[in-house]
């Protein structure tokens, strides 16, 4: 077998075009991600629910390889900020749990959501 039939693994490696494409996709999901957790932060919440986009455009990519590099990318820029990240993966959507509220902030606001309601008058 001659060495012209043999592909030549250079050519299957990413491009330096794949790389900014992948970049750009990823500070964009960042970006979107980083004002959810903003707006979620202001709206009294200690998490934030959303979703992982599923489609990427970047040329020439297998699709499963581009949702990994950019999914475990903003899983690591979230861990690297001190976030708890959890997803859920299926065939149609990526959702992603994103949570930035400590044990003992979550124990102290259950501890006052329940001196509150033991304290509310109940209307019937």
């Amino acid at each position: 077998m001659s060495k012209a039939f043999l592909k030549d693994a250079n050519t299957l490696r990413l491009t330096s075009s794949q790389k900014k494409q992948i970049e750009s996709a990823f500070a964009d999901t960042l970006l979107r991600i980083n004002d959810q957790i903003i707006q979620s932060h202001e709206d009294g919440m200690g998490y934030l629910e959303t979703e992982l986009p599923m489609q990427f455009a970047i040329d020439g990519m297998p699709f499963s390889k581009m949702q990994s590099i950019i999914w475990c990318k903003v899983i690591m820029a979230l861990k690297e900020k001190n976030y708890v990240v959890t997803i859920n993966p299926s065939e149609s959507r990526c959702d992603i749990y994103i949570e930035w509220e400590s044990e003992e902030e979550k124990r102290e606001s259950a501890k006052q959501m329940k001196i509150i309601a033991e304290h509310t008058i109940s209307h019937k």
